[in-house]
């Protein structure tokens, strides 16, 4: 029988920003891993000692095979006493499996000195609860991502922070999502978000009913909507909630404005205002969604010369509308799914510049039946055919089909 392991009276865990981190957790893993074991601090389970190391790690070294599991994969975890604080940090290096030949036996090949050895991955989370007012803790926590630290180009960050606090009937919560500079994939994107939810139900007498207040710190950025700069925009919103048993109901009123912004020159564009209403029914294995809003933009924008702005837009109709709908049904072998929006534009609210079009879209999900077929559950498999077309001048209808395949160990 092999002898347990133990780790060192004096093992200490140190958070230095990466790559440091990702190298002292690394050596660390690597260490676990030559001793023939997984180290675990004394006391770990043991609930009256409140307080636990755990060291877990598996890499290619003990499955004696390169094969798509990582290379190196390992995680410390750390709980302090009575809970009030919690860190974990995973360090994950995927391998870059060689092609198999025509005849579908796979061939060693030997790695070239400037070839990667594979993709570096390093996640940490911190949680806090810490005793606050009216007894109630303030729960705080942050993460950060990092991937591709072997790469030649620089890694990409993902940082996040959330607050929240619930002494009732109030809950508040904020969270702030870095921007790290990469080129968004969507025209509008929020790194703050806070809200302030409130129970209706003292108004109305009815459980269910809320009444949430929020407000989100966005930039808006498209260099083919002819916005090359990030253009800050700050929203607030309100939001009355009813929630019953089959079905849920909202009504809503946005209002967006958008920041001075030195690309536009003797221009001043008044917020955005929305007024939307939204449903959605559940029926056994059947669920149906509908919203419809209201929508009135600001003033035009006059763009300055030598800006790089596509044209001077125009006033055209200040009030405008959009609705969505889409219905959705659980088969015992696949998930179906239909709905058709108009004026789905996230920058409806710059006048002259929005997109207004209808698009279509059919989705089918595969996940239960390829699970069975493959034996396996993390895996999944589903389908997207999207249609969409828009009045806009220069955007030519798009129609796509989408393929996707996912596994998860």
């Amino acid at each position: 029988m092999p002898m347990p392991c133990r780790c060192p009276p004096d093992l200490r865990c140190h958070h230095t920003p990466p790559p440091s981190a990702a190298r002292a957790l690394a050596a660390l893993l690597v260490a676990a891993q030559i001793g023939g074991c997984a180290a675990t601090a004394p006391g770990v389970d043991d609930p009256a000692a409140g307080t636990g190391l755990r060291l877990k790690a598996d890499s290619a070294l003990q499955r004696r095979v390169i094969d798509r599991d990582p290379l190196l994969d390992g995680a410390v975890q750390y709980a302090a006493p009575a809970q009030w604080l919690n860190y974990d940090a995973r360090y994950s290096l995927q391998p870059v499996l060689p092609a198999q030949a025509s005849d579908g036996v796979r061939r060693d090949i030997a790695v070239a000195p400037t070839q990667l050895l594979g993709s570096e991955s390093l996640r940490q989370n911190l949680r806090l609860a810490l005793p606050f007012l009216l007894d109630q803790p303030l729960r705080l926590e942050a993460e950060d991502q990092y991937r591709g630290l072997l790469g030649a180009q620089a890694p990409t960050v993902s940082r996040s922070a959330q607050l929240q606090w619930a002494p009732a009937p109030v809950a508040l919560g904020l969270r702030w999502t870095a921007d790290d500079g990469i080129a968004a994939s969507t025209p509008l994107q929020c790194q703050l978000d806070g809200s302030v939810e409130l129970p209706a139900a003292l108004l109305t007498g009815r459980d269910g009913d809320a009444l949430r207040f929020a407000g989100r710190g966005c930039r808006a950025q498209s260099a083919e909507r002819g916005l090359p700069e990030a253009l800050s925009v700050a929203s607030y919103s309100a939001r009355w909630q009813r929630r019953q048993r089959n079905a849920d109901s909202s009504l809503h009123l946005l209002m967006i404005e958008p920041a001075a912004h030195p690309q536009f020159a003797d221009s001043h564009t008044a917020p955005g205002y929305e007024l939307g209403l939204s449903r959605a029914q559940r029926w056994q294995r059947w669920t149906a969604q509908s919203s419809v809003a209201l929508r009135h933009t600001g003033s035009s924008l006059t763009s300055s010369p030598g800006s790089g702005l596509a044209g001077t837009a125009e006033r055209g109709e200040p009030l405008d509308w959009s609705a969505k709908a889409t219905l959705r049904t659980e088969l015992p072998q696949a998930t179906v799914s239909a709905s058709y929006q108009r004026a789905a534009d996230p920058l409806w609210f710059l006048p002259g510049m929005a997109a207004i079009g209808n698009s279509f879209e059919f989705g089918l999900g595969l996940d239960r039946w390829i699970a069975r077929q493959l034996t396996m559950p993390n895996v999944g498999l589903g389908m997207v055919w999207r249609r969409s077309d828009s009045t806009r001048a220069g955007l030519p209808a798009d129609q796509s089909l989408i393929w996707t395949f996912t596994l998860q160990h």
